[in-house]
């Protein structure tokens, strides 16, 4: 996802292509992508973007430290369609 401001021209977009936002004729050092996982606010009377964040932030952290389940759970997925 693309946006792009000009708060001069109080102008904003925004596409899913920055090739719609050039053709609009924004420049290039206005148009911008939006992050994954990110949303942003815009104050429509200023045309300025006012905040950035994530959507959902993910817990990456390992709990566990062997691969015991993972195993048993392929094991039974592999049983579950081999069998007649």
């Amino acid at each position: 996802l693309w946006y792009a401001l000009l708060p001069g021209d109080r102008r904003f977009a925004v596409a899913s292509y920055k090739s719609a936002l050039l053709r609009l004729d924004f420049p290039e050092e206005s148009i911008h992508m939006v992050g994954p996982n990110r949303y942003l606010t815009v104050k429509l009377s200023s045309f300025e973007l006012t905040w950035q964040s994530s959507v959902f932030e993910f817990d990456i952290r390992q709990h566990k430290r062997t691969t015991d389940d993972f195993v048993r759970a392929f094991e039974a997925a592999v049983q579950r369609r081999t069998e007649d």
